[in-house]
């Protein structure tokens, strides 16, 4: 099969899958308010509440009818970080209309402050490697980044256009390259670590038990692990060696990335004090993040305690990179209405805002790049990129 052939097939399976979840997921996604059954769990919308309970739309199919209105004690209900039981549920509609526009607000800011943050991250790491550049400069190039990464996604990411900008700066593509390699390492350790140090408070403050908390905890210790084997491979040529997998890359087509990450690790290897600085600038970047998120959710009225966000955050969008799908289409807001579970609905608005803000919040980089010199077309790039790794 030509690699052409290859590549649509693979991004057409990717496609279905994501299609497919999400079908799935707004399948349960209900418009109107509705409340669901203790006796079968299923959702019926709401017409009215009174004090002796819920009218809903009566199934006429139905041989014995629902009671009219239907007591509070037939349904289901979620608690409220206040101790209250709710037991209708907003739809999707409802959710958009009654937001708190200040929670809002003060969500994109953080939102926008989450993306300065690693900006800053990265000018931090460049200089480690030698590379000046102004910070302000660094700024405008992360944009641009993020530009082609939630705009205009295609077969070169944005860290390559990135890289690119610097190289031509500064005359040193691969030291570019490596940086920004090492800038996305940081970004999802402070992830992991964020959801690991809050488990681990959750649990020792009793906040939460493990066996509410039995998936996150398997997530959290999947990723650790994960991360551990893949340092220990970075930073450890020999260890490649032994284990021959330098001969299993050499074979994909993204081997001089891996490649580029193993000089990565060995140049900020020798630099153990500024990995530590950048890994606190990464965990305040994560912090901003994942604040964003609970902002838009105290918005929605999200019945969802303010550390459960600092433990789902990071899960869903550190599985969510695993490229399954496109841009972890249908995983990423299948996780939310998973992990949260306090109605599809709701949650969906927050995991559609979680995909707006970035897109809204890139547009800036349309105009670095509108102003910037002339970017040679995507092969040529990375030709040049995968070029400057082999003569580093």
């Amino acid at each position: 099969m030509k690699p052409a052939h290859k590549k649509l097939l693979i991004l057409t399976l990717k496609l279905a899958v994501a299609a497919a979840l999400l079908v799935m997921i707004f399948s349960k996604v209900h418009w109107n308010n509705y409340v669901i059954l203790k006796s079968d769990g299923s959702a019926h919308v709401v017409q009215s509440v009174t004090d002796a309970g819920v009218v809903i739309d009566n199934d006429r199919e139905r041989s014995i009818p629902f009671p009219d209105p239907l007591p509070f004690s037939a349904l289901e209900s979620t608690t409220n970080p206040d101790g209250t039981e709710e037991f209708v549920r907003p739809g999707f509609k409802s959710s958009l209309l009654s937001i708190h526009k200040g929670f809002v607000l003060a969500g994109v800011g953080v939102y926008f402050l989450s993306m300065i943050v690693p900006s800053i991250r990265w000018w931090y790491m460049l200089r480690i490697q030698g590379l000046n550049i102004t910070m302000w400069a660094a700024i405008k190039l992360s944009f641009l980044g993020r530009f082609f990464d939630n705009v205009m996604p295609g077969t070169v990411g944005g860290d390559v256009f990135k890289a690119w900008h610097v190289g031509k700066q500064t005359n040193h593509k691969a030291g570019a390259l490596l940086s920004v390699l090492a800038d996305r390492g940081a970004g999802t350790l402070g992830l992991a670590t964020t959801a690991g140090i809050m488990l681990a408070f959750t649990l020792l403050t009793g906040m939460d038990t493990f066996d509410r908390l039995r998936v996150p905890a398997i997530a959290i210790m999947i990723a650790f692990t994960g991360m551990i084997v893949a340092c220990a491979f970075l930073f450890s040529p020999r260890l490649r060696r032994v284990c021959r997998i330098q001969k299993l890359y050499s074979r994909t087509s993204i081997a001089h990335h891996f490649e580029a990450a193993g000089q990565a690790a060995m140049a900020y290897q020798q630099n153990p004090r500024k990995l530590i600085v950048a890994l606190l600038l990464a965990w305040l970047g994560q912090f901003f993040f994942i604040s964003s998120f609970m902002l838009l959710g105290m918005g929605l009225g999200l019945p969802t305690p303010w550390f459960s966000y600092f433990l789902y955050i990071p899960i869903i969008y550190i599985i969510g990179a695993v490229p399954l799908t496109p841009g972890g289409i249908g995983i990423i807001e299948g996780l939310f209405v998973a992990l949260f579970a306090v109605g599809a609905s709701s949650v969906m608005v927050l995991a559609l805002m979680g995909r707006l803000l970035p897109l809204f919040l890139s547009l800036p980089g349309l105009i670095v790049f509108l102003m910037s010199p002339k970017i040679p077309d995507t092969e040529t790039l990375r030709h040049e990129m995968e070029d400057a790794v082999d003569e580093d």
